[in-house]
């Protein structure tokens, strides 16, 4: 997922 918060990526999946 491409991150554009902190904790989601752009498609809502956990990036870490």
């Amino acid at each position: 997922a491409v991150s554009q918060r902190q904790d989601l990526g752009i498609d809502g999946v956990p990036d870490g």
